[in-house]
């Protein structure tokens, strides 16, 4: 399966961020953090701690793909 990550890779402490991995239907989801900790079993993912994600996406058979994406985390608002 192809993996698109839909939402905002950035957010300002204090805040979280959603986004979403869209691998189409009938896939199965499974978020890890930089530790390798399972964070969602989900195709959501909300975030409230910048760092690296990984999402892995399989169809059920022996077809799985990875994606990594950071997510940046903001002190400061910059306008």
């Amino acid at each position: 399966p192809e993996i698109t990550i839909l939402g905002s890779l950035s957010f300002c402490t204090g805040f979280s961020t959603t986004i979403e991995a869209n691998a189409g239907p009938g896939i199965n989801y499974q978020w890890r953090d930089a530790s390798l900790n399972v964070v969602s079993d989900t195709s959501v993912l909300t975030v409230n701690t910048g760092g690296t994600y990984t999402v892995n996406v399989s169809s059920g058979g022996s077809c799985a793909v990875d994606s990594t994406i950071t997510i940046l985390e903001s002190t400061s608002l910059q306008v």
